[in-house]
């Protein structure tokens, strides 16, 4: 999290990877869509667009997280921390 302070600025760490493990393993906790997502290749800047229809490969993109998400992210990263310090030798 100290990474995260650093490069970003702001207090808590990335929740992309945590949503879209939640997004397989309990997939009623988050709302989601099917769109066809392609990059446009501004002269400024790249920008990743989101098409509801196209011809392309569609993939599922996750819009927002249902109540009970947070909860269940939480506890998994706290079971999580407590795994590792009990498995770290220094906690011994």
């Amino acid at each position: 999290l100290r990474l995260w302070r650093w490069l970003f600025g702001v207090e808590g760490g990335p929740l992309f990877d945590s949503v879209a493990v939640l997004a397989v393993t309990n997939p009623e906790f988050v709302k989601s869509t099917t769109c066809v997502p392609r990059v446009d290749r501004s002269p400024t800047r790249p920008k990743l667009v989101l098409e509801p229809t196209s011809n392309g490969k569609a993939a599922r993109v996750v819009t927002g997280t249902r109540l009970g998400a947070r909860d269940i992210i939480i506890r998994r990263i706290q079971s999580r921390a407590a795994n590792l310090n009990t498995a770290s030798p220094s906690a011994n």
